[in-house]
């Protein structure tokens, strides 16, 4: 469970305002910590600390990470894990895109092993267009494609993508009102080369339209990036809702033309059908009953 453990590890850092305070209060050397940190950074792909005059201090994203793990982290480390006799145990092995989770799964896994202290889970994160052998793992995760026929399915929740800016975007001229008005402003996304303006296609009250962008500013696979650089006025990112949600509920992004939606995706959770896990299914079912529609 390597993504649980850098976060363990960076809550303990974020409240200790050190890497040697945390390395104490975890119980392992200096030298992990800080591997364990810049892996974490690497993940995410931004900074999470900088040296202020009495220690670490987060940096904005930083602290919206510690703001939203902090709590399930140490509920989890603080409880006493009793294994009551003939309790439900063992290895659940899933594979999930790195996104997805961080935005979605990531609360909901941790819960799960609080509440099923018998079970522990290993976690791959990769990306939504690949995924691993079937033999490999328990259950995979798969947003926008198809599992195949060899899989017992369960459906979660669709996530959808929608259109994104800071107030500070429109100081000086109003927010788009008609999707023409998108090739007017910057845009931020993850698919047409610097420079370039884009088609969008989007669904408006259940009808499909396309319009033109304004020139693309950033070009970047992570949208966690494209949604700094929108915090930042930068321009109109297209973003996943919920990496945006965090944004909106602090007033730091709003929608643009919010009745209109990029991308609609279906997200299954798939076990192969020769799989034996009872545990697997246990989960699979608790992730169901979180994100099921």
């Amino acid at each position: 469970m390597t993504d649980l453990n850098l976060l363990r590890t960076f809550v303990a850092v974020a409240e200790c305002r050190g890497v040697t305070q945390a390395a104490k209060a975890l119980g392992v050397p200096k030298s992990t910590v800080s591997r364990q940190i810049a892996k974490l950074e690497e993940h995410r792909d931004a900074s999470l600390f900088i040296r202020g005059r009495t220690g670490l201090d987060l940096t904005p994203f930083g602290h919206r990470l510690f703001e939203q793990v902090r709590r399930p982290i140490l509920e989890l480390s603080e409880r006493r894990i009793e294994h009551s006799e003939g309790g439900l145990s063992g290895l659940v092995s899933l594979y999930a895109p790195a996104v997805y989770t961080r935005g979605v799964l990531q609360p909901i896994l941790i819960d799960f092993l609080e509440s099923h202290p018998g079970i522990s889970l290993d976690l791959t994160l990769g990306d939504r267009f690949t995924s691993p052998d079937a033999s490999d793992v328990d259950l995979v995760v798969h947003v926008g494609l198809s599992p195949g026929k060899a899989f017992e399915i369960w459906s979660l929740a669709p996530v959808e993508a929608r259109l994104y800016a800071s107030p500070k975007l429109f100081a000086e001229a109003a927010p788009p009102r008609h999707i023409a008005d998108l090739q007017n402003w910057p845009f931020l996304t993850n698919n047409c080369s610097p420079g370039a303006h884009t088609k969008l296609n989007l669904f408006q009250k259940g009808e499909s339209t396309s319009a033109s962008t304004g020139p693309a500013r950033l070009v970047a696979s992570a949208p966690d990036l494209l949604a700094t650089a929108a915090e930042k006025g930068t321009g109109i990112a297209r973003l996943p809702t919920f990496i945006a949600e965090p944004f909106v509920s602090q007033g730091t992004l709003i929608p643009v033309l919010p009745d209109c939606v990029l991308d609609r995706h279906t997200v299954t959770l798939a076990k192969w059908h020769r799989n034996t896990n009872k545990s697997a299914r246990v989960l699979a079912q608790f992730l169901v009953a979180k994100l099921g529609q």
